[in-house]
């Protein structure tokens, strides 16, 4: 037991041996957030309920930079469903009977990502994704840069090396709901503001 806790410190300070390829599994809680009215201040859209999405990203280092590995990367997070609680009494898009309504959103992303190499990780990067929504039957889409956070460990291995940890990405911009705006807006205010989840996958 002293042999172990002197090792799992030095763990998590030295670089591991560093494999070119990430594939992992994002598992992550949409946070959303309406800001705003629609027609003359008399609806308030309410917001989507909380949401937990599913996603798959590749990564590929393009330098290692000893202790750190600078990556680029793809994902992918299919079309998820969630209930939208609108409270309006009047209005373009709402009836007054409108309790349950459903918002569905997806993406496709590219981006960048500079990964501690090491038994303790984290990284920061980049991430620029292309968003559909659909509200209420219309679909329209958005392109909006994400920053991403992670904090997590890597088990080492001369060939695959399995990774866990926790995320945190938060968009650069979002649309609020103003008075009279389109129903492209209404759609778009309704993008999730934060994301907040897990991630795991191995590197090889």
């Amino acid at each position: 037991m002293k042999k172990l806790a002197l090792v799992l410190p030095l763990l998590g300070i030295l670089p591991l041996s560093a494999q070119d390829w990430e594939v992992g599994v994002l598992g992550v809680s949409n946070s959303y957030r309406t800001s705003g009215s629609a027609q003359n201040g008399t609806i308030d859209p309410g917001s989507p309920d909380s949401k937990v999405a599913l996603g798959l990203r590749v990564g590929y280092a393009l330098l290692d930079l000893g202790p750190m590995l600078l990556q680029v990367t793809a994902g992918i997070q299919p079309q998820s469903t969630t209930k939208v609680t609108s409270r309006g009494t009047s209005g373009y898009d709402f009836s007054p009977t409108t309790t349950n309504v459903n918002f569905k959103n997806q993406n496709y992303s590219v981006g960048a990502m500079l990964n501690m190499n090491a038994f303790l990780s984290g990284g920061i990067g980049l991430e620029y994704r292309f968003e559909t929504y659909e509200y209420q039957g219309f679909s329209t889409s958005a392109s909006r840069p994400w920053l991403r956070a992670n904090l997590g460990v890597s088990i080492p291995s001369p060939i695959l090396k399995p990774f866990a940890g926790v995320e945190a990405d938060l968009p650069f911009t979002s649309t609020k709901l103003g008075d009279g705006t389109s129903a492209d807006d209404r759609a778009r205010s309704m993008a999730p503001k934060a994301q907040f989840g897990l991630y795991a996958g191995i590197r090889f």
